[in-house]
């Protein structure tokens, strides 16, 4: 598996749109995908996964910053699997990405998200 880096912004500011621009435009990377939902409560939950991510500690130092400024709880790590498998409850398209991370959290990406990150699974 190529090596993958993370990052996952848990925040109820408003504007999160303008990081997720920020982030597509500023990062130096192969691959890149961004999935931003939002719970009942408000949160939205953003993931960013970067395929040969070279300036790492430049995007670490956007996002803290943004994570001091918005009171947002901010994590960047590594992606340790990816896997297909297919959800059993509805959510729009059946196959789907697994995404295991480096802290044991597992989140769940689209298919096409292995096109925008251009890898084979």
């Amino acid at each position: 598996m190529q090596k993958l880096d993370i990052a996952i912004i848990k925040s109820s500011f408003e504007n999160l749109e303008k990081l997720n621009n920020r982030i597509y435009f500023e990062a130096e990377r192969k691959g890149y995908h961004n999935l931003t939902t939002e719970n009942f409560d408000g949160v939205q939950n953003s993931i960013y996964i970067f395929n040969g991510l070279k300036n790492k500690q430049f995007i670490q130092t956007i996002l803290e910053g943004y994570e001091y400024l918005n009171e947002s709880n901010i994590y960047f790590g590594k992606v340790e699997k990816l896997e297909k498998y297919e959800a059993k409850e509805y959510t729009g398209k059946p196959i789907r990405i697994r995404v295991s991370i480096d802290n044991g959290e597992v989140y769940d990406v689209p298919l096409e998200a292995s096109n925008h990150l251009q890898i084979i699974l």
